[in-house]
């Protein structure tokens, strides 16, 4: 593996940051035009309570946008040209346990036959790898993980 790979992830984590941008925000749309909905329909309890619960939804959605577009800026402030032979933030991590990308947490991702895991650095994973080197190892959650080669 190579740069190359390291760039497939890196754009595989925005392009799937962008995907859930724009589920979130469409969902956000609908939720505004069903509030605008339920603001004409008839007057009483019952409409307070679907106004009450379409402007919940409404904050919700947004405060799941927000965090998404943080995560996106925070992804795009990564240095991917840095060459560290520590574990920094824009690493990508070859370990016993697979491949590692230290950034923002994101789970898992797909890159052809090759799952990669998507760390934050705020993460017990992600604080724990921050600056060990090639052939160190640790332990979170009881499981090993021992560094073979930092990209």
């Amino acid at each position: 593996m190579n740069t190359q790979f390291k760039l497939a992830v890196y754009d595989a984590c925005l392009e799937s940051i962008k995907s859930k941008i724009d589920i979130i925000a469409d969902a956000l749309v609908d939720a505004m035009e069903a509030g605008n909905d339920e603001s004409k329909s008839s007057a009483g309890d019952k409409h307070e309570v679907g106004k009450a619960m379409m402007q919940l939804e409404q904050e919700k959605l947004s405060a799941q946008l927000d965090e998404l577009e943080k995560q996106e800026e925070e992804l795009k402030r990564i240095n991917l040209n840095l060459q560290n032979d520590y574990v920094a933030k824009g690493s990508l991590v070859y370990t016993n346990q697979g491949y590692l990308f230290v950034g923002i947490g994101l789970g898992r991702i797909k890159i052809g036959d090759q799952v990669v895991s998507v760390v934050s650095t705020s993460s017990p994973l992600g604080k724990k790898l921050i600056g060990l080197k090639q052939r160190e190892s640790l332990d979170v959650n009881g499981t090993n993980y021992e560094i073979r080669k930092i990209f």
